[in-house]
């Protein structure tokens, strides 16, 4: 991978982040509750194409 260990970790802290930021938005909260919507973590290696979960 082209990545080093410290860009990695930034890279996942970002999607840590942003996973938390989107939980409060009223909308979505609804729809997460009604189970129509799921906010996973998931990191998209441009190289590859291959995307990693959580």
């Amino acid at each position: 991978m082209w990545w080093t260990p410290t860009s990695q970790q930034a890279i996942h802290q970002n999607v840590e982040q942003s996973v938390r930021r989107l939980s409060p938005v009223p909308e979505l909260r609804k729809r997460l509750k009604g189970d129509s919507v799921r906010i996973v973590d998931a990191v998209d290696d441009v190289h590859t194409g291959k995307v990693a979960l959580k």
